[in-house]
């Protein structure tokens, strides 16, 4: 059986036919060592993904190059890198010659275009297609779940949510986070609080009607800055518990239900059962 912490047989046959046997060894012996570090803090699956992440990274390519390259010119010892150095230690040498790298890159992709050019075109349309389908993909989910509000800098608008540190689940927010959030945060120009759900409108003697509805802070119209048509938005004073109920209409309410009359202002509805 294969130990825990052994890293994964088809991955590292791969490195070894990679890396030439003198220096591959030591490489491949220090991206054991990194496997089982890695294997101590994640699953089995987790660290396999991190040793196959090894196997893609460019810099890991240009060593191997590089080794080879060494190797068939029989180079003395001293030349090639400190024995126990790793992976990480020769990407950080490279990242400070990246010009040299580019270079191994291009000479590397010329020939493999003169080898097999269908493949190499396959592959650059493969590379096209897919950057462009995900980047078609960001754009469409970014416009579905975060869209830019029709506001006047309505790209300011954020959401606040609490979520727990464990499951990742947004948790419940309570009314004393609100108030919490709207006295310390300093970040934020209006916190402003809102629950949706549908509530039964009775008008007068027409039969109820169930309608979206928002119960909401006053503040959530200072963040959205808009002029009502007629009457007023909430104000600050509307949150006191003694304050009398009002209701703000929206314009298609006020069309449907109201005919669009200017004389809606102070009549008194009912909303859920409670006069407004």
């Amino acid at each position: 059986m294969t130990p825990a912490h052994d890293a994964p047989r088809a991955i590292r046959a791969v490195l070894r036919r990679l890396l030439p046997a003198a220096r591959g060894c030591e490489v491949l012996r220090d991206l054991d060592r990194e496997y089982a570090a890695v294997r101590e803090r994640r699953s089995r699956a987790g660290a396999d993904v991190w040793y196959v992440a090894q196997l893609l990274h460019p810099d890991t390519w240009r060593l191997a190059f590089a080794l080879r390259r060494l190797a068939r010119a029989a180079a003395p010892p001293g030349t090639l890198p400190a024995a126990g150095g790793d992976v990480h230690r020769f990407r950080s040498d490279g990242g400070r010659a990246w010009l040299s790298g580019l270079s191994l890159d291009l000479r590397l992709a010329w020939r493999m275009l003169l080898k097999s050019p269908g493949l190499t075109v396959v592959g650059v349309l493969g590379i096209a297609i897919g950057t462009a389908l995900g980047v078609g993909a960001f754009v469409v989910l970014t416009g579905l779940f975060y869209p830019k509000l029709p506001l006047d800098e309505g790209e300011r608008v954020v959401a606040l949510t609490m979520l727990d540190v464990e499951t990742g689940i947004p948790a419940k927010q309570l009314l004393h986070d609100f108030a919490a959030w709207r006295a310390e945060l300093r970040s934020v120009e209006h916190v402003a609080a809102a629950t949706m759900g549908v509530r039964s409108l009775v008008t007068g003697d027409a039969p109820a009607k169930a309608v979206r509805a928002a119960e909401m802070t006053a503040s959530a119209f200072r963040v959205a800055r808009v002029q009502p048509l007629i009457g007023r938005y909430l104000l600050p004073e509307d949150e006191h518990e003694a304050a009398p109920r009002v209701v703000v209409i929206g314009y298609e309410l006020w069309q449907s239900r109201f005919d669009g009359d200017p004389a809606v202002i102070g009549r008194t509805v009912l909303v859920g059962g409670v006069p407004h």
